[in-house]
């Protein structure tokens, strides 16, 4: 039987290239959808951070806000257009002079304007388009959470979501330190692995010194679509 590497992520909003790279490096890449909506703030499930005149600035898709709990499953963006027409204005007005907006902006502006409302079917489009844009497969590496059915809550749930596709290997970020009981993944025979993403640094528009964590679209922009995917086929390899 394969080994199977398994990670789990909430459907973040267009997000930094170490997203990619984590679906990359798992066999197995579990959308977890079925979790509480953060009622307040934003999240990297609506927002995410690009540089625009030269500083960073946040893209946000404006998510329905209603009373008691809801899961990620149930959250939907506004129903009206402005805020699809602000975000490509303000990608269009911080990019045009970007080494490849003429090559990516089109194909972004399409993601943009899908006309789907659930948080949900808004970011798996975008992140399978970009996947296949970026020659990654995700055919049956993609599984939505909600689909497993799995009830469990924190550390347990994600043991038992592991468990769920016949993985042996739990794949997870250096930031998972602080809530992850470890030994519990022991006592479960689930291997824990810890990513270690060698950063990336490209040359970003009007910028001096280079601002790590920015947005899949920020390294599209300046790097090309032919530099990241030869830098994520690098980091799989290592």
């Amino acid at each position: 039987m394969n080994h199977l590497i398994c990670s789990i992520h909430q459907p973040n909003f267009f997000p930094w290239i170490g997203y990619f790279l984590k679906i990359s490096q798992s066999d197995i890449f579990i959308i977890l959808d079925d979790v509480q909506t953060q009622k307040t703030a934003g999240s990297y499930a609506n927002r995410v951070s690009i540089i625009s005149s030269a500083r960073h600035k946040w893209l946000v898709a404006p998510i329905k806000r209603k009373s008691g709990v809801w899961n990620i499953s149930d959250t939907q963006y506004h129903d009206s257009i402005p805020w699809r027409n602000q975000i490509l204005g303000l990608i269009e007005n911080s990019y045009r002079k970007a080494p490849f907006f003429k090559e990516f902006f089109p194909f972004l502006k399409n993601l943009i304007l899908f006309p789907s409302n659930s948080l949900v079917e808004f970011n798996l489009n975008s992140l399978k388009a970009i996947m296949e844009y970026l020659s990654m497969p995700y055919e049956d590496k993609i599984i939505i959470s909600s689909s497993l059915n799995i009830q469990t809550q924190a550390t347990q749930r994600l043991i038992d979501l592991t468990k769920s596709v016949n993985a042996q290997t739990y794949l997870c970020g250096n930031g998972s330190d602080g809530y992850l009981e470890k030994n519990m993944f022991k006592q479960q025979n689930i291997q824990l692995k810890f990513m270690n993403i060698e950063p990336i640094h490209y040359p970003q528009l009007n910028l001096n010194e280079f601002v790590p964590g920015q947005s899949i679209i920020d390294v599209l922009m300046n790097f090309s679509r032919e530099n990241t995917i030869r830098y994520i086929k690098e980091e799989e390899i290592k």
